[in-house]
């Protein structure tokens, strides 16, 4: 059922080597190592594979191959998968049922032993490809540690959203100190293959809710990065988007529209729930990248000498706009931090390039709220502040009240 599993010739071509030593490593590692292929054997079973065990008998197998055969990674990653699995199934079913007789602190410890010795390993060895192997790996890991857990009672309980999840997950110690790997990974790529880091994580991505959830400790984590890469990204998916559905729509084409809309809405989801967490922690690094990104929009706006849709516009306004409407957290944190750059000439020309692209593309369906901008903004400005709408009025009256405003 996994990504995250095990390469079937992993094992076989730790065999090749001659060396006595090595093969009696190879043997060792194997033992402890195969109890288990699939994952969802270890929730299937109630007898667990690994908890009886010292930390010693699941640790010292793997250290030992992983020095010996260079070749083992791949193999002593998914070893390292499977007890997060148990660890980790452990640990909730206890928190299910306190009556759980089970003790998880074993294959934790070993997994907590494991993931260091895989962090030295990745700042001792060549940063780029063993860290990318470690990413690669640990997304499929995460994605499938979602998969096999987000029903049980205690997920449900805690509420199935990114958020949610991301507590839930990070109260385990096993997935703990998976973060801390996936950290040091990361961290080492941002620094030498910046490119690969985030192609990894957008593939992660495909799988939808089961990585959303990781996107949010992504952007907590290394938020200047990440929010600057989120939102180029985001700004040309939407350009995209946005020019799809206006070729659809003058081809009256409504099924291709109705189809890419389902596409687009699901891949700006994570950069939603991602912004909405960054603006609930008033994060830094989410004003200074969204202010630069305004800056640059109402530059290339002003300069521009019509704002009719082609392909070279820029859309960053309008992007903005719909991460706005996203979530009252995110239009009150960028009205607090970016209320000043927004001028009277800026917000009619603004208005006018979103009145090219379809509302389809910016205004999410809201229950019991029209699907017009302004019963949009009816129900939202009521969420900022008294200063806040004052300034907004002091913008906008000027327009409403100017006769010759659309001859300028």
């Amino acid at each position: 059922m996994s990504q995250a599993s095990r390469p079937s010739s992993a094992i076989d071509t730790l065999h090749s080597s001659p060396d006595n030593p090595t093969i009696r490593a190879i043997s060792e590692f194997q033992a402890i190592a195969s109890k288990v292929d699939d994952a969802s054997s270890i929730y299937r079973v109630l007898r667990p594979f690994w908890a009886s065990n010292s930390v010693a008998n699941l640790v010292e197998p793997a250290e030992k191959v992983l020095s010996l055969v260079p070749s083992s990674r791949a193999a002593v990653l998914n070893y390292l998968g499977m007890l997060v699995h148990e660890a980790t199934h452990l640990y909730f079913s206890k928190k299910e049922n306190p009556y759980f007789g089970t003790d998880s602190s074993n294959v934790e410890r070993a997994v907590r032993k494991l993931a260091h010795d895989l962090e030295q390993l990745i700042s001792s060895t060549d940063q780029r490809s063993f860290s990318l192997q470690v990413l690669a790996y640990l997304c499929a890991l995460f994605i499938e540690l979602c998969t096999c857990n987000y029903e049980r009672p205690i997920a449900k309980q805690a509420g199935i959203g990114p958020r949610a999840l991301l507590i839930l997950f990070q109260s385990s110690p096993s997935i703990g100190s998976l973060l801390m790997l996936f950290e040091r990974a990361v961290a080492n790529l941002l620094e030498c293959a910046p490119d690969d880091c985030f192609s990894t994580l957008l593939d992660a991505s495909r799988h939808g809710f089961y990585f959303d959830w990781m996107w949010l400790h992504v952007a907590a984590a290394f938020p200047a990065p990440v929010v600057s890469f989120l939102l180029k990204s985001g700004a040309e998916d939407f350009k995209q988007y946005a020019l799809t559905i206006a070729s659809h729509e003058q081809q009256g084409n409504q099924a291709a529209a109705f189809e890419t809309h389902q596409v687009y809405n699901r891949k700006f989801m994570p950069l939603a729930e991602t912004f909405i967490y960054l603006a609930s922690k008033r994060n830094a690094e989410l004003s200074s990248v969204t202010r630069e990104m305004l800056i640059k929009g109402i530059a290339e706006l002003n300069d521009a000498n019509e704002t009719t849709l082609i392909s070279g516009t820029d859309l960053s306004l309008p992007f903005l706009f719909k991460i706005v409407t996203s979530s009252p957290d995110v239009l009150r944190f960028l009205a607090q931090h970016a209320n000043e750059l927004v001028k009277s000439s800026v917000v009619l020309k603004a208005c006018m390039q979103i009145s090219e692209i379809s509302k389809h593309c910016i205004l999410p369906m809201i229950p019991g709220v029209n699907h017009t901008y302004t019963a949009f903004l009816e129900r939202f400005l009521c969420f900022l502040g008294d200063d806040t709408i004052a300034s907004l009025l002091d913008t906008t009256l000027p327009i409403a009240f100017d006769e010759h405003i659309f001859s300028r």
